[in-house]
């Protein structure tokens, strides 16, 4: 009984859904892979200012810049494989979990293959496509010439602080995505559905999402969207009324932990669900803004007790080669390491003229649900990523942790962070 009523309610979204179409001008769902994709053709279809222009790699890759393009423009197939590299050291600081300097520094590689194949086009049916996003992460451990590492939640412990320096898991191999797109009536409405992320559809700030190629520390990708930032089956859902707004909703298998597509566990009915109402002004002057309004509910299941929660989100085109940006959020202390988050920062898009680099600030304050652990903990993060070639980026990251509630004993606490990152 209580499965069917869960049906019925599904149903009932999707006929909601429907009912709003004549006064829907666009559907509006872009996940996170599919606007990646995009962003990188864009770069490479109009290289930027880099720090050492094109370099050899860049040019002997130009035939398979013109395979994509053709396979892009011919078949409706886009991709691009990238790789990461990052290294975390605790500079300065630590707490009573540190053990002789074994929890000093972690490294760990992620390597992500995207595709999206666009397969339908028709009056009838509207557009169809097929958007498959594969990670591996590991994790390197007894590195030759640095002694012995350890794990990034090692580490983290080592700080005393509740913020993980990096939203990094060792998943080994797994489909993350794997899911159909269809937008249907002129583009007035788009559903996906299959493996989804729910952060890749809802509460996905443009600027604080991607610990690869943005701010690295976990409060700024995840803090807020920890109950909801798992992957697995589900569905998601959006429509745009008008340019000035946009709906979505989506609901996601409760019981999975980072798996590849699984019936069995989807089938027991057990649901976390997420919706978001986000603005979209265009201010005179300044530029586009987006403004979230997400909440979420979770049902008890493998991953945990029933909770909820709602998170805001913003982010803000200024006249000045700067955008602004904002997370936050409120929860019960039922699937949250926190009762309350609140950060944001700024990212300068053309530092001293090189329009492909990144400089960006941010400031986080948290309140942890756990009564025995400061009241109080603040974290800062600044980082330069440098586009080297059309390619190749690396990215120098200083966290400032302070007052860090599990380390009473310091004020601050520091880690320091070198980051390389590669697409092709």
């Amino acid at each position: 009984m209580r499965r069917f009523v869960r049906m019925r309610t599904h149903a009932g979204l999707l006929s909601l859904a429907i009912l709003l179409l004549p006064t829907v001008a666009l559907g509006d769902i872009e996940a996170t892979v599919r606007q990646e994709l995009k962003e990188f053709d864009a770069e490479l279809s109009t290289p930027g200012h880099t720090h050492l222009g094109r370099g050899l790699l860049d040019r002997g890759l130009e035939g398979y810049d013109a395979l994509r393009s053709r396979a892009n423009e011919e078949l409706g197939l886009d991709w691009y494989v990238g790789w990461s590299y990052l290294y975390q050291q605790r500079v300065r600081g630590g707490g009573k979990n540190n053990r002789g300097g074994r929890n000093e520094w972690t490294n760990n590689s992620e390597l992500d293959f995207l595709v999206n194949w666009d397969l339908v086009n028709s009056q009838r049916f509207g557009t169809g496509s097929l958007t498959y996003l594969a990670s591996y992460v590991w994790e390197k451990r007894n590195y030759t010439g640095f002694g012995s590492g350890a794990s990034t939640d090692e580490v983290t412990d080592s700080t005393g602080s509740v913020f993980k320096i990096s939203d990094s898991d060792n998943l080994d191999a797994r489909i993350r995505q794997l899911y159909w797109m269809q937008s249907m009536f002129e583009d007035r409405l788009k559903l996906a559905g299959g493996q989804i992320e729910i952060p890749a559809f809802i509460d996905d700030n443009a600027y604080a999402n991607n610990d690869r190629d943005k701010f690295i520390a976990e409060a700024w990708t995840k803090t807020t969207r920890s109950a909801v930032n798992v992957f697995g089956l589900g569905a998601a859902v959006g429509v745009t009324p008008s340019d000035k707004y946009y709906l979505r909703a989506a609901f996601i298998d409760g019981n999975t932990n980072g798996e590849n597509p699984k019936w069995s566990s989807f089938k027991k009915g057990e649901y976390i669900y997420a919706g978001e109402l986000a603005l979209t002004p265009t201010f005179k002057g300044w530029g586009k803004g987006v403004y979230r309004l997400s909440p979420w509910y979770a049902d008890r299941a493998k991953l945990g007790k029933q909770g909820k929660g709602i998170n805001i989100s913003f982010e803000q085109e200024t006249p000045w080669d700067v955008a602004l940006w904002l997370r936050g959020g409120v929860s019960d202390n039922r699937r949250n390491a926190f009762e309350s988050f609140l950060g944001g920062g700024a990212v300068f898009t053309n530092p001293f003229g090189f329009n492909r680099d990144r400089i960006g600030l941010a400031l986080g304050w948290s309140q942890p649900d756990d009564n025995k652990l400061r009241d109080h903990t603040y974290l800062f993060e600044g980082y330069w990523r440098f586009q080297v070639t059309e390619r190749f980026e690396f990215t120098p990251d200083i966290q400032l942790h302070m007052q860090p509630a599990k380390d009473r004993d310091n004020s601050v606490n520091v880690v320091g962070s070198l980051r390389a990152m590669f697409r092709f």
